[in-house]
């Protein structure tokens, strides 16, 4: 691919060996990403496209789904590098890197990253119960109520990198030609 504009190549290419061929996602991911190279001779900010994700949305919904798909790969290859001890660190190199910008991590990566002793509690219904007693709701005090949403706004704070309403979901075409293909080349 020369420059971001044929960005799409990427995901149409792995649509077609899934849908249409039937392979499995690795197998895809793997053909695509040894098919596809990227360069880019324009090394400005404004050469590096972001599309909008809600017209892509709009009008290839398979794609988007993709793009999460590789946006989940990625996410998990930086979690690899470097780990999670430093959340902050973690969070700055998520959001340089990733191909979905401004959007909520995926609930499978979001649940790496909370600590089992923040994660909400909660009492799952036991399979061996009676039908009468699953139903039967126990409402939590209003200090339990008060306590626990203060955790779950801690724990927000910490691991969600909750996206900024203020500003567009967009798709970052460049970071998904370095992640698609297995080489890339910038400059002359």
């Amino acid at each position: 691919m020369n420059d971001t504009h044929p960005t799409l190549c990427i995901p149409e290419l792995i649509r077609i060996l899934i849908d249409v061929k039937g392979l499995d996602w690795k197998e895809a991911w793997g053909i695509a990403r040894r098919t596809v190279a990227y360069t880019n001779h324009a090394v400005l900010p404004e050469a590096l496209e972001k599309w909008s994700l809600n017209l892509l949305q709009e009008l290839l919904p398979r794609h988007v789904e993709i793009n999460k798909m590789i946006d989940e790969e990625l996410i998990n290859t930086i979690i690899e590098e470097y780990g999670v001890e430093d959340l902050e660190f973690l969070q700055q190199k998520l959001k340089q890197m990733r191909i979905l910008d401004n959007i909520e991590l995926p609930a499978s990566i979001l649940e790496l990253l909370v600590p089992s002793d923040e994660s909400p509690v909660f009492d799952p219904v036991e399979e061996n119960e009676s039908p009468e007693s699953s139903a039967e709701v126990i409402e939590p005090s209003d200090e339990e109520d008060q306590s626990e949403g203060h955790e779950a706004e801690d724990t927000e704070n910490k691991v969600t990198f909750k996206p900024d309403p203020k500003l567009p979901k967009m798709v970052r075409m460049a970071n998904l030609c370095v992640v698609g293909g297995h080489t890339s080349k910038w400059g002359c």
